[in-house]
């Protein structure tokens, strides 16, 4: 549903997301639970932030880890740069208002926010889950693909972090974009 994903875009953040305090800004939503892998997305973002990127990260979403990604999150002083938004109803605002869409996850079926992220026109980075290669390309011709490790995570961000790889993949997930208009499936289906 292209169409309503850009719709619901448009509608306003909440007052506190809207400023961005770093230059880069990611986002990653889903059940925080042990598949979904958020305790190795910040592993790897705080080694971003060691490097020196000016990054900030969105994890929306609510669920049994919480509580030990928000202290992981204390201990290692990640407060200005990591914000656990929660549940949402509409997501595509916070999508939209970043840069890069990140999948951390063990397991996937069809990733279905990657494609949302697509549609909006965001860099993607995403680990090797089941369907990504369809969404990405065989050679992550639209987005990145890491090996589905902590470490495959730190690279993919940290390639994604460079501004010709991120404006290359940010490009082609607009052309892809055009893939998900419902002319465009409706032909494919009847072909």
């Amino acid at each position: 549903e292209k169409e309503k994903i850009l719709t619901l875009s448009e509608e306003e953040l909440p007052e506190e997301y809207k400023n961005r305090k770093h230059q880069i800004r990611m986002v990653s939503l889903g059940t925080l639970n042990k598949r979904k892998s958020y305790d190795r997305l910040l592993v790897a973002f705080n080694r971003l932030i060691k490097d020196g990127w000016d990054t900030e990260l969105m994890i929306l979403g609510c669920g049994e880890e919480q509580d030990s990604l928000q202290s992981y999150i204390k201990e290692n002083g990640l407060e200005d740069y990591v914000y656990m938004v929660g549940f949402v109803h509409n997501p595509y605002p916070f999508v939209k208002s970043a840069d890069i869409y990140v999948c951390s996850s063990y397991a996937e079926g069809y990733n279905t926010a990657v494609t949302e992220a697509l549609i909006l026109g965001k860099a993607v980075v995403s680990t090797e889950v089941s369907g990504i290669r369809e969404q990405l390309g065989e050679y992550s011709e639209y987005g990145i693909i890491t090996e589905n490790s902590g470490n495959g995570i730190y690279k993919g961000l940290s390639e994604m972090c460079k501004v010709e790889s991120f404006r290359k993949y940010q490009e082609s997930a607009q052309r892809l974009s055009e893939r998900y208009n419902l002319q465009n499936q409706m032909k494919d289906f009847f072909d």
